[in-house]
């Protein structure tokens, strides 16, 4: 089954508690060497009611690509399912 899609299209994760770290220390780590003071918690996951975090394709694979690997013993997403419709 193929699935066609823009980089730009938005995906829906459940993060588990090793994906929101993970989502936190991407924008740490990003924000550290940053010029400007920037509060922290205006890049923490934003989980809706039904506990999924909405990323686009690109932001989502720049976040989480260095940790999704063959033998990951960490897990970011509850059953590592990503939704490419909104549930």
């Amino acid at each position: 089954m193929a699935i066609k899609g823009n980089i730009n299209d938005p995906i829906w994760v459940k993060l588990t508690e090793d994906g929101k770290r993970i989502h936190n220390e991407h924008y740490a780590n990003i924000l550290k060497n940053s010029k400007v003071q920037i509060d922290l918690k205006n890049y923490e996951p934003k989980i809706d009611r039904k506990g999924l975090t909405r990323y686009t394709l690109w932001e989502w694979a720049s976040i989480f690509g260095p940790s999704l690997h063959h033998g990951m013993m960490v897990q970011p997403f509850t059953d590592n399912i990503v939704y490419y419709d909104e549930p």
